[in-house]
Order: structure tokens, then sequence, then C-alpha cells
């Protein structure tokens, strides 16, 4: 749907520092300031950890499931010093990552990027809950007192369905223990250059209720991020600033060995003052502040039982989302003064969006080890989306300038299966397929002078329907060469859904609507360990065909447009994935990538698209690199244990649009960062450096005349203290 705002997000506030001390004063206690024997301290790693993931449904070691993942366990996130995904998209080999204000996030996997359209490309769960939203706006993820972060590449339309075109981001948190008491306080405080103190305060609480039967377990998360960019217009610095907080409880209840239910509340609320946008002296030029609040609530009940010859699952969820954003509108100030004889100065698009989705999930896994294993299940999705926007200027005219309110509601129904088939111990042959359902209805209304202006009429109560449904299947061939070697091979499909033009009436000739997009994966990969699991080697290629993408058409508004399904694309590449343990407590690790996406076609029907064929598909970088080593090390006659760390990032030249202009590349930029670290007795002290070099990375090249980009972080440092009890 055309609801995707062109204009450039910016803010404005202050905010308080806390102190480290004052979130260490805690930790302090008589019981955890004992002395703790040397045997407390964890023995350096002298092979790669078994790591279980359920990306598949059912629990398997991830180096046993023949698919595409990168798992990163809550141990692995904290050593990296990963508080949310932006801090550990990196280490993703062909996962693209951009943010911005508080709830303005873009994730791209293998090149399948979102050229127009409200649907995402990529999926996101936390545990089994689906929190996907609508295009550039996907919700900020918080890692703290995670279990691991689960990323699928390649298309999971099988199991996980909408918005998994691309891949899939699993958030699994950790769950309450019945039985024990535990908890954990993590503080960090650290300083930005350009910009001024951090700090961040999280606290997790684990406590049993009654034994082997119920326990809670509660996550406090609240950070603040002082800005590091200035807007002279404005006359601020510190303009970017950031807070958040995000709180998480489960209620865990297991009537019995083979029940468990777990009842899970979260709710965040971040905000920004501005955007992290700016030239080549972190200026931003926007003539009004652009404040964003984005707020969210997850309920969910969760329960499973175990019949014996399969486990019956239902992931009830309900997802409430809250955001205001104000985006400057400055640049039609000349022509509402030409119009109205009089000077303004500033505009000011208000934008308030309101979305409620509830979801379910029924389905039963096979148990046993027979050689057919299987699941089937059904889902449900009802999503209700409210778009505004508002024009405000300064002075204030005695009319409208422009309004617009759009409902957008959808049912989608769907069915799946997969099964997994042992022909040998050795070759395994697994099927499956979704079926999906859906229907959609917009109601739109625009009134104001600019709208009169570019289409000569204002609307009311357009109301608007569309329906789709389609097949997406998954066939993999796999097979065990040795007991530490798996090769495989995999045709899959995905899509990513349709939607309405609710002001396709302005233009002869256009679509009410347009399709889903659909695409086609093939995939040769490996998974390998070597040395005694000291070393691990995975590998894949892929070749994606990609049809009936949507893409914007070039429609005559400066306003109004709509979308179609407008071309054919392509994406191919091959991705890398190592971790060596050469000596104890030394570990390497590498993630690479290397795509190539292009747009093969676009259609040339009613005015053409927005795009050029043979163009590289935006923000799909040819080259990401990523690569880290670790030395863990006895100190202090073995009663503590050193660490030291680097983390190098590499993100090759890419393009913010579908055109190969010079003036929307995003250049080419590496990171550096460096972490050292004691630990003793569940107490981690840590020092660390982020971009080392201080390097001005652009995520997106906006095409301004000040030549501005969203830019990441510039060098931070600082030292953060965490205590697990």
């Amino acid at each position: 749907m055309m609801f995707s705002n062109n204009w450039r997000l910016v803010s404005q506030r202050r905010r308080l520092a806390v102190l480290l001390a004052s979130a260490a004063l805690p930790i302090a206690t008589p019981a955890l300031a004992q002395s703790a024997p040397a045997s407390n301290v964890a023995a350096p790693a002298s092979a790669v950890s078994e790591v279980v993931i359920t990306a598949t449904k059912r629990s398997a070691p991830l180096q046993k499931v023949p698919i595409a993942v990168t798992a990163l366990t809550g141990a692995v996130i904290t050593k990296m010093g990963g508080s949310d995904f932006a801090d550990i998209a990196g280490a993703v080999p062909g996962l693209s990552f951009e943010n911005d204000r508080a709830g303005e996030n873009r994730t791209y996997i293998r090149g399948v990027t979102e050229l127009a359209g409200g649907a995402p490309s990529v999926g996101v769960y936390m545990d089994d809950i689906p929190i996907t939203t609508f295009s550039g706006e996907q919700v900020n993820l918080k890692t703290f007192d995670v279990q691991r972060v689960e990323v699928l590449r390649g298309p999971q339309g099988t199991l996980y369905g909408e918005g998994s075109e691309g891949g899939t981001i699993r958030i699994v948190t950790n769950k309450p223990d019945t039985n024990t008491f535990s908890g954990e306080i993590f503080a960090l405080g650290s300083g930005t250059d350009r910009g001024g103190f951090n700090d961040e305060l999280d606290g997790a609480l684990n406590l049993p209720l009654v034994a082997d039967k119920l326990a809670v377990r509660a996550t406090a998360m609240w950070s603040d991020y002082d800005g590091w960019t200035s807007n002279p217009v404005l006359g601020r610095d510190h303009y970017n600033t950031n807070t958040d907080f995000t709180g998480r409880a489960t209620l865990r209840f297991t009537p019995d060995a083979r029940t468990t239910i777990d009842l899970s509340y979260m709710h965040q609320d971040a905000r920004s003052d501005g955007p992290s946008d700016g030239n080549d002296n972190y200026q931003d030029f926007a003539g009004t502040a652009e404040t964003r609040n984005d707020v969210f609530d997850i309920y969910s009940l969760t329960a499973s039982h175990n019949f014996g010859f399969a486990t019956l699952t239902s992931a009830t969820g309900y997802f409430t989302r809250d955001s205001l954003s104000h985006n400057d509108f400055t640049p039609t100030a000349p022509l509402l003064s030409l119009l109205f004889g009089t000077p303004i100065n500033t505009a000011d698009i208000v934008r308030p969006n309101k979305q409620k989705i509830t979801t379910e999930e029924l389905r039963l896994v096979s148990n046993g080890a027979g050689p057919l294993a299987w699941t089937v299940g059904a889902f449900y999705k009802h999503d209700n989306l409210d778009i505004s926007n508002d024009t405000q200027t300064s002075p204030a005219l005695p009319v409208n300038v422009f309004t617009l309110d759009v409902n957008d509601t959808s049912d989608q129904y769907a069915v799946f299966g997969e099964a997994d088939y042992a022909f040998t111990q050795s070759l395994h042959l697994i099927a499956g397929f979704r079926y999906f359902d859906q229907t959609r209805d917009t109601t739109s209304n625009v009134a104001g002078l600019l709208p009169l202006v570019f289409t000569g009429v204002n609307f009311n109560n357009q109301h608007q329907s569309a329906s789709n449904s389609d097949v997406t299947p998954r066939v993999t061939l796999n097979y065990n060469l040795t007991h530490d070697a798996l090769v495989y091979a995999t045709y899959s499909g995905g899509f990513r859904a349709g939607d309405i033009n609710p002001y396709a009436f302005l233009f002869p000739g256009a679509p009410n609507s347009f399709g889903p997009e659909q695409l086609t994966n093939y995939e040769l990969g490996a998974k390998t360990s070597w040395l005694d699991h000291r070393l691990t080697v995975d590998a894949d290629i892929f070749r994606i065909d990609w049809r009936h993408v949507i893409i914007d058409a070039a429609a005559p508004s400066a306003l109004f447009g709509y979308s179609v399904n407008g071309g054919d694309a392509h994406s191919q590449g091959a991705e890398l994935e190592v971790t060596a343990i050469p000596v104890t407590g030394l570990t390497l690790s590498f993630a690479g990538a290397y795509t190539e996406a292009r747009l093969d076609k676009v259609s040339t029907d009613g005015f053409g698209v927005l795009a050029a064929p043979g163009a590289t598909l935006p923000f799909v970088p040819r080259y990401k690199l990523y690569a880290s080593a670790e030395y863990d090390f006895p100190v202090f006659t073995g009663d503590w244990q050193g660490r030291v760390r680097a983390d190098v990032s590499y993100n090759g030249s890419n393009y913010s649009a579908v055109d190969d202009a010079a003036d929307t590349i995003n250049a080419a930029y590496t990171t550096v960062n460096l972490r050292a670290g004691l630990s003793r007795d569940k107490l981690d002290l840590t020092v660390f450096a982020t971009n080392v070099g201080n390097v001005r990375g652009e995520l997106v090249s906006l095409n301004t005349a000040a030549g501005e980009s969203t830019l990441i972080r510039p060098r931070t440092i600082g030292v953060s203290i965490d205590k697990h009890f």
C-alpha cells in the first residue's frame, strides 16, 4: 500500500545521565562479596559448543539442520556487547540492516528488498509469536536475557509464511525455571564522539513459586543514548538522542511432565529526538523537529502437551502498537506561501499510527525415532492498521492543508505441513507446503488544499477490497557424508503479501490492488565439523528468481501514487560461516557473503515504474564480511578469567534506490570493535570501544542538497558490569 512516508525523520529532547556506579550499588552485597574458589571460574573453550535450535518447529542441533541458519546464543551476544539486534546484525552473512528513529528498522536477507508495498520481506518472531509489522517500521529488538537469536536465511514460506520471503528472525527468550532462584544485573556507561554520556541498566529475575510446577521470570531493560548529530536550523546539539524502556514477564505452569503453559507479556516504550541523519559534519537540516515515540505490547499464551506420538502446541498472540512521529514537510513551504499569499516558514506532518494484530497457530509435531518425522499446522492472523497524516504549518493557516486517514484490515488463513523421511540413516528427503488465503479491506479519507491542487478532488470513505491465495513449497534432499558432515540441496518458495491501491481511482487505468510477490530459491549447502569439533565450516550457494516484484508506478503526482506487480528480479550468491578454536581459549569466527541482486525487467504499462531494468537492488552490498577473535585466559593465580576480543565488520557499497545513480550510493565502510574483561564467580567487568576508527558509515543516502545520509554511531568508549546470582 502507498502508506510509506518518503519524508525524512528527525526529533527533539535531552536526557539525564545515570552514573554506572549507581547501577552497581545493589551488587555489593555481603554474600556476593565473599571470596570464590578458583574452581568457579569457567574453563576456556577447547571445542566449538553445540547449539540446539528450534527453527524447524522441533529441537535439533544446529549442525544437523539442513537450512542456512545463523544462531547466536545469549552468551555469544553478551561477549559481542550486543544489547539489541543492531549490535549483532553484522555477524549474520547476507543480512542488511538499517535503523533510524525508534521503531524504524529495516532488515533484508539475501538481497530480497522491499521496493514498494506495505509488507516487509523478513519475518520477525518473539518466541512463537509473529510481530512482523509494515515495511520500514519493524520494532526495536532487545537481546538481553535471551536464550539465542536465530536468523533463517532464504524464503521460509512453508513453516513461517507471510513476511518471511527473504528469511526469518527469531528471538528465543529465556524461560522460567520452576526450581532455581536466579537473576542478573547489567549496567553500562559510555561516551560517544560528538555526543555525550550513554547509560544502560538491565535486570532479570527468575522466581520459583511452586517447585516443579510454577515460576515467573521478569526482565527490565532501560537505556539512554545521547545524540551525536546537530541541527543548525533549529539550533540543537545532541539531536538524535534515543531512550528505551522494555519490560518482559513470563509465568510458566507445568501441571505435569507432559504439559507446559507459558503466559507472557512484553512492553516497550522507545523515543527518539531525531533520526541519525547528517552530512560530513554530522549536521541535519530539517526545518522542524521530527520526534518519534513508538510503544508496543505483546500478550501471548503458549501451551504444549506431549501425547507420546506427537506434541500439540497452541501459540496465541495479541500485538498492539502505537507510534507518533513528526516528519519535516518544510520543502512545501514556498508552494503554500504562493497559494495563500502569506509567508509560511515551516511545515510538519504529524503521523500517528495504530496497529493491532491477533494471531493463532496450532501445530502437531511428531515424536519418536522412526524414519518419518512430520509437522502439520494451521495459522490465523487478523491485522488492523490505522494510519493518519495531519499537516501543521508555522504560522498556522486558516484552512486544512493536508490530512489523510487510512484504515486497513486483513484476515489470513493458512495450513501447512512438512515431512522428513529417512531412506537410510544418511539420506533424508524433506517435503512441505503452505497454503494461504488472505482478504484485505481499506477505507481512505483524504482532504485539504494540497490534494485539491494535485488531484482536483478530496475524497471520503473510499472503500476497496482485495484477496489472494497461493501455495509455497519446500523440498530438501540432505545426505550425511559422515557423522560430522552434512550436504543438502533445497528448492523452496516464498511470498510477500499484496495490498490495495487506495488512490488508484485518481489515475485512469490504474489497478485497484496488486498481488503478492513470489520467489523461488535454489540452494546447495554443507555443514561440517572438523578436528574433534575444534573447527566448523558451513557454506551455501543460492539462486533466487523473484517474480511479480512490487514496484511504485511513475504516477504524475507529488503526493499520491500506486504500486504494481511491475517486474522480475534475481539474487544469487554464496555464504560462509567458520568457527575455529585452534588452541584452548582462542576462538576465531568468520562470516561472509557475496550477493549479486538485480532487477531483470520492468513493466512499461500505464505510467511505467520508478525503476530501471538491470539496476542493482537497493541496500544489497556485493560483499559483506565479519571476523572476530577472542582469547580467554586465567589471571591472578587462576582466581579470575581474563578476556580480550576484537570484532571487525565490512559492509560493501550499495544503493539507496533502484537506479544505480551516483547520488544514491552508500559508500563501503569497515568498523572495528574492541573489548577486554575480567570475570570471577559470575561477575564480569568489561571495558570496550566500538567503531574504534570513528568511521562515518552510511546506511541510507538521503540524496539531499546538503549531502545527508543515515549514519552509524561514531566511536563510543565505555565500561560495563554484569552480575549473575
